[in-house]
């Protein structure tokens, strides 16, 4: 690289290469330092900034201004992300309102629980009415509803001072659990005790149920397969004490939890043809017997009737 090089040419670029260098290092060293990484989106590429500063500044005004130039423009930009970062807290609006799936309640969401606010959980979009609630720690925790069980849809959080209850057992960290049972479901949460929390308000929204296409025009849902359960008891065509009822209720369960179709019948042993003759059945209208009046048997029957 230096071979037919002026000496004093050479001293040179290895000095911009080394100060290069040393500015680098130090421009990281400031964004770790004070957590700027994910702030300054400006000057990501601190490479080419300083390729820039060592390229136009040092060679124009000497190594000692250049150095203060590359400090100064840092610092400015160090600045205005900082501005921008306050801006945004300070005009930008943060919602109480947090909405969660039944998968996520299924599975035992952690709900933050802070002195002074509340938080309420609402089954209003889930159309479900709570019938029971059980709370393991009632130490710093009161439950209130909207209207008498089993008639409730909203359930309100409150923290209260400690209190000393006789046989009360508490975890070391002091969170505890709630069970929520439904008309239908049964959900669980863990409850943490926190200074603050960023929410009011959980909604339980529907998990959206995995498509069945059964053909190119045909499509049903995870509760055409449970109707056509019911169905095929109510027909006779499975049989009551049948194993396949138990499979198949838990292969619905699995599917509404994330787990793929394909995946969750080969769990129970099921063919997905047998899950889609079941989610046809249950596609199909109901159909009400219509009762035809039946004229009665004679007494005395022919003597070549059949049987005699």
């Amino acid at each position: 690289m230096y071979k037919n090089m002026n000496p004093q040419r050479i001293l040179f670029i290895q000095e911009r290469l080394h100060l290069k260098r040393y500015f680098t290092i130090a421009s990281y060293k400031l964004i770790n330092k004070y957590n700027l990484k994910e702030k300054i989106s400006s000057i990501k590429r601190i490479d080419l900034f300083n390729k820039y500063i060592s390229k136009n500044v040092l060679g124009k005004i000497g190594t000692l201004a250049g150095i203060v130039t590359l400090y100064c423009l840092i610092s400015i930009q160090f600045a205005l992300a900082q501005k921008q970062e306050i801006h945004k807290e300070l005009f930008t609006e943060k919602s109480l309102n947090l909405y969660i799936s039944s998968q996520d309640a299924y599975r035992g969401y952690r709900i933050k629980l802070a002195p002074g606010l509340g938080v309420n959980i609402s089954f209003v979009q889930m159309e479900e009415k709570i019938k029971r609630i059980w709370l393991d720690d009632l130490s710093e925790i009161v439950i209130d509803v909207d209207v008498a069980l089993p008639e409730a849809q909203i359930i309100h959080l409150k923290r209260i001072q400690e209190l000393a209850i006789p046989f009360q057992a508490r975890s070391k960290q002091k969170n505890t659990s709630l069970t929520i049972i439904t008309d239908k479901s049964i959900y669980q949460f863990i409850i943490e005790l926190v200074d603050q929390n960023p929410y009011q308000t959980i909604h339980i929204i529907p998990q959206k149920e995995p498509i069945l296409e059964l053909d190119e025009k045909t499509i049903a849902r995870l509760s055409h397969v449970e109707r056509g359960l019911e169905r095929a008891i109510q027909e006779k065509r499975l049989l009551p004490d049948s194993l396949l009822i138990s499979k198949v209720r838990e292969f619905v369960v699995s599917a509404r939890r994330g787990k793929p179709i394909a995946i969750a019948a080969r769990e129970q042993g099921l063919y997905l043809s047998f899950i889609y003759e079941l989610a046809r059945l249950g596609l199909k209208p109901p159909q009400f017997p219509i009762e035809q009046k039946r004229e009665p048997l004679p007494n005395n029957f022919p003597e070549n009737f059949p049987g005699n």
